[in-house]
């Protein structure tokens, strides 16, 4: 080999270990260089695409396969990898076409199949889809995407013993699921997940989403700043685990309802006193005390701040009868509120205005345990309700929305319709988001903030109103609220409030990771 060669050669492997070690910027680099001498070859090509792909340059990856596709047509991984990049950009047709030819050149292959079914998936062709992962399984059994995306068709499918089976016999064989970061990397994030009890399901647009529990870091530790490791507590996995886990700047506890992933709390709480381990965020032990009824003994005697009576009943065995004494034995009354432990937003909720109406609520809803809370009558503008959030990020508050509807369970279904066709209503929100302290008041403000040291949090949300004397009524306290953009989309205005929040979390997760 000649001087020029062995130059080749070396860059060549030079671009191999920054490629591995995710280093793509300077991986692009040496493959330009090495191009220069070696253009007609596809597993460069195929190479240069990738590290391209993963910078999300999906635009210009796509003639890499394209080329090297053409230098080699029986080059499957380029096919497939021109898959990937053109669903990035949302070309799903092509993209399915390319899985399909991977396939069909080297079938023996578990990544084009389980790809094939992601895009099957989203076109709601749900059957052909399970069976893509189910082939994908069959080739490469630790392969936890596709058993997460299997399990979330089989749960949606209303499937729920299948889809727990399928669910924990991937995280059982490979507990972490990595989003490798498409732009420069500012710190690799462990997240932790519960399912012990939480599951995956579709979402409307056939996307496999968690179905509550935890707190969605999509939009708060974006993909082109982070490279996110995502480990699946389940059966014990944590416990006996004897791997290594990735590499990891900073630990990220996403469980955030102690009714439903207790096990995966307590689990995750012994694992990091047992192990030296990066930065925390969100301890466990704290989450495990923001159950609705911990939350009241905690704040109840706070001045200036009421949070409604709330026990928790466990009403197995227990007839209508003795569940409604014990109810009265707490001293709530009606109009009061039940909701099963475990679940978020409207489900299971109920105001019921006698007792007479307890019998009835119990026969239409499953479950053991219940939370009985009372009800305060909170109303705005005499015929309306509100609702106030705010984010505590690292300790500093943030405002997140100002719901304004017509039903006493405020939620942000109203945002398309009431709201956005009620300009009062939005100046209401500006104001709350513009200014929250002035909104509130500086005294109402800063008891917000010292929950804070009583909460021992480092993320978690509050939702509250005003009452007629100007004091705090607080709903609800914990870490398992979603910070998203969607209402954004129909409201453009809440978009920089929200941005500030997540600027905030991706700020706090630097910093931490950045103090090792």
């Amino acid at each position: 080999m000649n001087k020029k060669g062995k130059q080749s050669q070396t860059a060549w492997e030079r671009a191999l270990k920054h490629h591995h070690a995710g280093r793509l910027g300077e991986a692009e680099r040496l493959y330009w260089h090495v191009l220069i001498d070696r253009s007609d070859d596809d597993v460069l090509l195929s190479n240069l695409g990738a590290a391209l792909r993963g910078q999300g340059k999906q635009d210009q990856a796509v003639p890499c396969y394209r080329r090297a596709i053409v230098i080699n047509p029986d080059n499957w991984q380029a096919h497939g990898n021109l898959g990937n990049a053109l669903r990035d950009l949302g070309e799903r047709q092509q993209a399915e076409k390319c899985y399909r030819k991977s396939i069909e050149l080297d079938p023996s292959n578990a990544e084009p199949h389980c790809n094939l079914g992601q895009v099957l998936k989203e076109n709601n062709e749900l059957d052909e889809a399970a069976d893509c992962f189910r082939r994908a399984l069959e080739l490469r059994p630790a392969y936890l995407e596709a058993s997460i995306a299997l399990s979330a068709i089989e749960e949606s499918a209303g499937r729920t013993e299948q889809a727990t089976d399928i669910l924990w016999n991937g995280v059982s064989r490979q507990p972490v699921l990595t989003e490798t970061c498409k732009r420069s990397v500012q710190a690799n994030v462990l997240l932790f997940r519960g399912v012990e009890d939480c599951r995956y399901k579709l979402s409307d647009d056939f996307q496999h989403k968690m179905s509550g529990g935890h707190f969605s870091t999509s939009e708060l530790l974006h993909d082109n700043q982070f490279t996110k490791h995502h480990f699946h507590i389940a059966n014990g996995n944590l416990d006996s685990y004897s791997g290594e886990l990735p590499r990891h700047d900073i630990i990220v506890n996403t469980v955030a309802c102690p009714d439903r992933e207790p096990k995966a709390l307590k689990s995750l709480s012994a694992y990091l006193k047992s192990h030296k381990h990066a930065p925390l965020i969100n301890d466990p032990d704290e989450v495990l005390k923001t159950g609705r009824d911990m939350n009241y003994q905690r704040l109840k005697d706070i001045k200036g701040i009421t949070f409604p009576t709330t026990i928790r009943l466990t009403f197995k065995g227990m007839t209508p009868e003795q569940i409604t004494e014990s109810i009265k034995d707490s001293g709530i009354i009606p109009p009061l509120i039940m909701r099963r432990t475990g679940t978020q937003s409207a489900v299971s909720t109920r105001k019921l205005d006698a007792f007479g109406d307890i019998a009835d609520y119990l026969a239409e809803t499953d479950g053991d345990e219940f939370y009985v809370i009372q009800y305060v009558d909170c109303r705005y503008r005499d015929d309306y309700y509100r609702k106030l959030r705010l984010f505590c990020i690292d300790g500093k508050l943030y405002p997140v929305v100002c719901h304004i509807d017509q039903v006493w369970n405020v939620h942000g279904g109203n945002r398309k319709t009431l709201m956005k066709t009620n300009d009062w209503m939005q100046d209401e929100e500006k104001s709350f988001l513009n200014d929250p302290k002035a909104y509130v008041g500086a005294d109402n403000y800063r008891l917000l903030e010292n929950l804070h040291d009583i909460i021992k949090l480092d993320f978690f949300g509050v939702d509250f109103n005003l009452m007629a004397d100007n004091s705090i009524l607080i709903y609800e306290l914990n870490p398992a609220m979603r910070h998203s953009l969607v209402h954004a989309e129909s409201l453009p205005y809440l978009t920089p409030s929200l941005q500030v929040i997540s600027d905030a979390f991706a700020r706090m997760t630097i910093d931490r990771a950045g103090n090792l």
